[in-house]
């Protein structure tokens, strides 16, 4: 999600389905303290698209979102969350509350948490919400003997809204709030788990699996990342409240449109689509069109060789194949993909929010320390130009 004001955050929708928890190992990598586990790239329909199986033209555009999830121990409490780059406030619901959320390991008892009489609320502008007090409690991340005490997190009575059936955690930082214990960054450095305020995202499954609750797999490291990756660019983190760099341009082919001057990509690990101003979807989409018979869909071998360029600096271009910014559910059987992609408004404070359908083609360091962002490409047909 991403902010608006304080912890107003925008979000693109999530949805995901119970699955276990993927096993988590622990790494320490000498001299700094490192985390790194496993978690899972995760989806589930809104509604089921049978539709289309049957021939039927009527078919939702927005049926399904994606997110990642990990594992957190709070209060040696192992619940699964949302990892969130474009938030940074935890929140987790109430064992006692019940429903999905508690079915899908992500709720908390609270007999022992210790909790405020502080009021504790988030909204998403992707039409979710969640509020209860503050707590604090201890946290520890995979199988790391190490632990972190003081973490203050959302302990949530209520919620509104499809927050996908999880509960969720801000990895995302704003230096505003460098102080206030919310951070999980700042907790896990403070407690020793972690030597530095690092952690990047690596997606492994190189051919997602589109039908299934659990798409793919991922890994999140925290206090470092692979070092001896060649192919990560760093760019300055051009805000302090969220993790987010400049670039120059977009382009498609022919199409270009220039960000005339340093306009910001924000990383938003807890949006589904790929969004933008309208001006860089029309270079992106330009020549693009749907199929004649299901119009939220388009020909997929029409666009095999299609890709998109994000221009970074005057000697870094990124480019990401069209195909990989789609649900190819459908390619195989039908020749049909949908595009997941967002328009953003005109008055938006990000020119484009790079969510789950560019990540995935990613290897992104988020390196707070140094105020900058990591990137090198990840799935086959993406690279620097």
């Amino acid at each position: 999600m991403f902010f608006n004001v304080l912890l107003q955050l925008a979000v693109t929708l999530i949805d995901v389905t119970s699955a276990a928890p993927l096993p988590s190992t622990y790494v320490d990598a000498q001299p700094l303290k490192i985390v790194s586990f496993a978690s899972q790239f995760r989806y589930a329909d809104n509604e089921l698209v049978t539709k289309l199986q049957k021939r039927d033209e009527v078919v939702d555009a927005k049926f399904h979102q994606t997110v990642i999830t990990f594992p957190l121990s709070i209060d040696s409490q192992e619940i699964t969350l949302v990892a969130d780059t474009g938030s940074y406030s935890t929140w987790a619901l109430n064992e006692s509350v019940g429903g999905t959320l508690c079915d899908n390991g992500s709720c908390i008892n609270a007999t022992n948490v210790d909790t405020s009489s502080d009021d504790y609320s988030i909204s998403y502008i992707g039409g979710f919400s969640a509020s209860g007090k503050l707590a604090t409690g201890t946290v520890s991340v995979g199988d790391s003997s190490s632990s972190a005490s003081d973490f203050k997190f959302g302990l949530v009575d209520s919620s509104s809204g499809d927050n996908g059936g999880y509960s969720w955690c801000g990895l995302g930082y704003n230096t505003d709030y460098s102080s206030n214990n919310q951070q999980l960054l700042d907790v896990l450095q403070n407690g020793g788990v972690i030597d530095k305020k690092i952690f990047s995202l690596e997606y492994e499954t190189e051919n997602l699996d589109f039908g299934s609750d659990v798409m793919g797999s991922a890994k999140l490291t925290f206090g470092g990342y692979d070092e001896s990756n060649s192919e990560i660019k760093f760019f300055s983190q051009s805000h302090t409240s969220s993790l987010q760099t400049s670039f120059k341009s977009v382009s498609q082919g022919s199409n270009s449109v220039d960000a005339s001057g340093s306009k910001n990509i924000l990383f938003d690990s807890g949006s589904t689509n790929f969004s933008a101003k309208k001006k860089y979807i029309d270079a992106i989409e330009a020549n693009y069109t749907t199929n004649a018979n299901y119009e939220s869909f388009f020909t997929c071998s029409d666009y095999t060789d299609t890709t998109v360029k994000f221009q970074f600096d005057d000697s870094s271009a990124l480019e990401i194949p069209f195909l990989d910014f789609a649900w190819t559910y459908y390619q195989d059987s039908y020749d049909l993909c949908q595009l997941m992609v967002d328009t953003l408004s005109d008055d938006d404070e990000f020119e484009m929010v790079f969510g789950q359908y560019a990540l995935k083609n990613l290897v992104t360091v988020f390196d707070v320390e140094n105020k900058q962002v990591g990137i090198a490409p990840k799935k086959a047909g993406s690279k620097w130009a």
